[in-house]
């Protein structure tokens, strides 16, 4: 901690960003498959670029390592072929969450950094629900964490369908999948 906090670029940045007046920050976009989180998180971060901030995109749906730990062999084909899968997937998931957010958030608002998230871990969190994961014991530590601002794309699943089957490599979850996921973003929409 220490360290990173005497790093001489990580100074340079800070001292920077104090003299020009930008803080940093997050914003994490959230929305259902195909409602253009990418696509926005793209146009947000070449937006701040050509008005002098500096910025970094997230791809939240990458993991650091959990599925190198998913296809492991410890994993039995019955816990993998389940309704909602192994168990364990939510919390190594979690796990990976809480170490992504934190490696890539940890003194961007001092250093004037903007950090989007291509989705966040309240995202992963939503996807296990609605698939059928045990993780409502886990939700307060999946939702705890936030970003200092966050944007959900509510869009129809029958548009966020067309754009699913205009991809390649997607997965195609069932509409009343997106459906379960659309209506827990709407309301934490409401609630935060």
């Amino acid at each position: 901690f220490a360290s990173l906090l005497l790093n001489d670029e990580f100074q340079r940045r800070a001292i920077d960003s104090i003299r020009k007046g930008r803080a940093g920050g997050s914003v994490a976009l959230l929305g259902i498959d195909g409602s253009g989180k990418s696509s926005h998180a793209s146009l947000t971060r070449r937006w701040l670029e050509e008005r002098g901030y500096r910025s970094i995109l997230i791809p939240f749906h990458r993991y650091m390592f959990v599925e190198t730990l998913s296809t492991a062999r410890w994993s039995t084909r019955r816990e993998r072929t389940q309704r909602g899968g192994n168990p364990l997937r939510p919390l190594l998931s979690l796990v990976d969450n809480l170490l992504l957010q934190f490696l890539t958030s940890f003194g961007c608002r001092v250093e004037g950094t903007v950090v989007i998230y291509d989705r966040f871990m309240w995202s992963t969190y939503i996807k296990y629900f609605a698939l059928g994961y045990p993780v409502r014991p886990l939700s307060t530590f999946y939702l705890s964490v936030r970003p200092r601002y966050a944007i959900v794309l509510d869009v129809p699943v029958g548009k966020s369908l067309k754009v699913i089957s205009s991809r390649e490599a997607h997965i195609r979850y069932p509409s009343r999948v997106l459906e379960k996921e659309r209506q827990l973003y709407v309301t934490i929409a409401k609630r935060r």
